[in-house]
């Protein structure tokens, strides 16, 4: 969720390099699956974030013997909630915050674990999938659909 600014500067940096033409796109579960995610969750308003609700939910969905249980009741950001920086790891910011997760949270936990389950993170899972595979069709019909017209000699191979 963290990393989305670096995957515009790879994208930026690849297609800069490129000597063909090149169509590149990126994007992480949390953009795919936050409309899942913000109707699902149980957490309130911060609960989600790192080893929060959904991270949690997803390693109980695939690796659940890594889960220490019980869980751990919510760790909040340390640091002040102002109007221009979202409480939650899936909300948009107004601002970009250079920070790490040692200045908000010493024990690395950022949202509320305890109501993380499952079943959530099958569905946040499931959302994410079957947006990709959205994704991916819709991409590959945009050679055909005349999005952009290149002679041959431009394509890459």
């Amino acid at each position: 969720g963290g990393k989305t600014t670096i995957l515009r500067v790879a994208i930026d940096r690849i297609k800069q390099g490129a000597e063909c033409e090149l169509y590149i796109v990126a994007n992480t579960y949390w953009q795919l699956s936050a409309h899942t995610i913000e109707e699902s969750r149980q957490s309130q308003s911060g609960g989600i974030g790192h080893a929060g609700e959904v991270e949690t939910s997803l390693i109980l969905a695939l690796y659940p013997q890594l889960v220490k249980t019980p869980l751990p009741i919510g760790s909040w950001s340390q640091s002040p909630h102002e109007w221009w920086r979202s409480e939650d790891l899936s909300g948009e910011s107004e601002v970009q915050l250079g920070s790490s997760l040692r200045d908000h949270s010493p024990a690395g936990v950022l949202g509320d674990p305890s109501t993380a389950t499952a079943a959530l993170g099958h569905r946040i899972l499931m959302a994410a999938v079957g947006q990709t595979s959205k994704l991916i069709m819709s991409m590959a019909s945009w050679r055909n659909d005349g999005v952009r017209e290149k002679p041959p000699e431009t394509e890459c191979p």
